[in-house]
């Protein structure tokens, strides 16, 4: 009588565990294909030069090089800067030109000279 009950339990115990483990990832794998999918958005975006001289950009590994008057196309993951690779027009070396995000998708992001 008790090998029966412990047989029901051990039964009874795997199926309310497998019930349950199905249902955790049905809940879990959408939130994880969510954040891959935000975490690699990719935002277009353009970028115009309307200083008096070449400006040198620095996206994630990759340097730009925007003439006067140059526009240029860019696809960027959100999240990600766009900055100043050297410093001339006035901005720093490293500063920041845009941070990319929704709120630029579709735009044109105009660069010119700071004067003191």
């Amino acid at each position: 009588m008790k090998t029966l009950r412990l047989i029901s339990f051990v039964i009874a115990l795997s199926i309310f565990f497998s019930l349950t483990r199905g249902y955790a990832q049905s809940k879990i794998t959408p939130t994880i294909q969510q954040a891959t999918e935000q975490k690699h958005k990719m935002i277009h975006f353009s970028v115009r030069n309307d200083g008096m001289q070449t400006l040198h950009l620095r996206a994630n590994d990759r340097l730009i090089s925007l003439e006067k008057g140059e526009s240029l196309d860019l696809k960027l993951v959100a999240g990600s800067q766009l900055l100043f690779a050297a410093a001339e027009g006035g901005h720093k070396a490293g500063s920041t030109l845009v941070v990319v995000s929704d709120a630029i998708s579709g735009a044109t992001v105009v660069t010119h000279e700071i004067t003191h």
